[in-house]
């Protein structure tokens, strides 16, 4: 029988610099999860809360912070909770090419500070295969406000937008490890 439990604290400790006041302001972010393992479940959990602590050049204290990735920026809520969790449980093969293979769920929201915010959700059923030193996801992602899943790019992570839709994507994705 494989039973095992870790618990894990982080935090990270970092500042924002503004070219215009020639300051920065300091920000934190905490996190606490949890990973179990018994006989062939696994489960994640992990909170994660954090503040950009992000200021404008009036000094203002801003509500929104605007990061890029893909060539193109979208805005992120300086403050808030992301509250992660995921189940899988593995079925062992053993054959010649396949190991085990193992379904999972995960499913992760974001919680921004302000009330007129709308949340960020991803949600993702999928399965892992196993072959060795190849691990191949085999999933559907389905995001709410969710910036890589939407039309809404700029804002999912910002304010979001109050009828958000659930959109989705089909993922394969396969990747060859060299130390096993």
């Amino acid at each position: 029988m494989n039973e095992n439990i870790e618990f894990g604290v982080s935090g990270q400790l970092g500042s924002i610099y503004n070219k215009e006041l020639n300051s920065r302001k300091w920000g934190i972010s905490t996190a606490l999860h949890i990973v179990a393992d018994y006989n062939k479940w696994n489960f994640k959990g992990e909170f994660i809360s954090y503040n950009y602590n992000a200021q404008g050049n009036n000094k203002e204290k801003l509500d929104i912070l605007q990061m890029a990735a893909y060539g193109a920026a979208y805005d992120v809520a300086t403050k808030g909770n992301i509250y992660v969790l995921g189940l899988a449980y593995m079925i062992p093969i053993n054959r010649k090419f396949i190991k085990y293979i193992q379904p999972y769920i995960d499913y992760s929201i974001v919680d921004k500070y302000k009330k007129e915010y709308f949340n960020t959700q991803h949600l993702i059923p999928g399965a892992l295969v196993f072959m060795g030193p190849i691990y191949t996801y085999v999933d559907f992602a389905l995001g709410k406000n969710q910036p890589w899943l939407t039309s809404n790019f700029v804002e999912g992570l910002g304010k979001g937008t109050a009828n958000a839709r659930w959109n989705s994507r089909f993922n394969i994705n396969i990747g060859y490890y060299f130390n096993q």
